[in-house]
């Protein structure tokens, strides 16, 4: 996080807490740390405890970050709840901080909770010029077989993340493990997802969202990657984007799994 000549590193994570013996998991916390001038070796602020649960059936799956303009920082984190999947759903909790991560607002509800559709794996990006946000999540129906039914969903929000909207951002087939970005200088928003066709063929693909309007997105693309039946995606590890500045293109890296031997493939 950088602004003027000052410059900061977040972190966040989920700790899984154990306090009997043996040992038993008791409730699951969302941390964050805060270190001046990119002093990694020692870090200023944190852990500090966000938000924690308490039970093995209601959990914190892992959590993302994002910083952006004016000062802002959000945490989201996918909550399993209890009772689930019978009375309530999975959802997306946020937590925000307008003074550097020193004090934090109360948890916020991105997506319901009661509306029978599991929201997770989101991933988070921020535009540093302006106060644009936008989340990608996986949404399905509580009712459907695991695994099937997959949509993706952009949250987005243009004042810094005081109001939230929602759009439906990819359907057809199955749609997951989506992952945004956004460059230092705030081109434009890069989201890669992988999109798995009827029948055995699974592609990465590619939208460009615009940075003044993160409601506006080109076209899922395929002109960096098209896996077929004999290039297989992994079943585990999603693509991921990032961006050049030097030639002004989006940067994409993902695992594809051929025979019993994982391989990373970069474009």
């Amino acid at each position: 996080d950088r602004y003027g000549t000052d410059e900061w590193s977040y972190a966040t994570w989920v700790e899984r807490h154990y306090t009997t013996s043996p040992e038993v998991e008791d409730s699951t916390r969302v941390m964050f740390a805060r270190t001046h001038e990119l002093n990694v070796s020692n870090w200023e602020l944190g852990p500090v405890k966000i938000e924690k649960t308490w039970g093995d059936n209601i959990y914190f799956y892992y959590s993302k970050i994002a910083y952006g303009y004016p000062h802002k920082i959000w945490i989201i984190a996918p909550l399993h709840p209890s009772a689930y999947p019978f009375i309530h759903d999975e959802l997306i909790k946020g937590w925000y901080s307008s003074d550097y991560g020193n004090s934090w607002s109360a948890v916020v509800y991105l997506t319901p909770y009661n509306d029978h559709y599991d929201d997770f794996e989101a991933d988070i990006a921020a535009s540093y010029v302006d106060s644009n946000w936008t989340i990608i999540v996986t949404r399905t129906d509580t009712g459907t077989i695991h695994g099937q039914d997959k949509n993706l969903y952009n949250y987005y929000s243009t004042n810094a993340g005081n109001t939230w909207n929602n759009q439906l951002w990819v359907t057809l087939d199955l749609n997951f493990s989506a992952d945004v970005y956004v460059d230092n200088a705030s081109t434009a928003f890069y989201a890669v997802f992988r999109k798995n066709i009827t029948g055995p063929y699974e592609e990465v693909r590619l939208k460009i969202g615009d940075i003044n309007d993160p409601s506006s997105w080109t076209g899922s693309s395929l002109n960096i990657i098209n896996d077929d039946s004999t290039n297989n995606l992994s079943d585990i590890y999603g693509p991921h984007v990032s961006y050049n500045p030097s030639t002004g293109e989006p940067v994409v890296v993902w695992t594809s799994l051929q025979g019993l031997t994982y391989s990373i493939w970069f474009d």
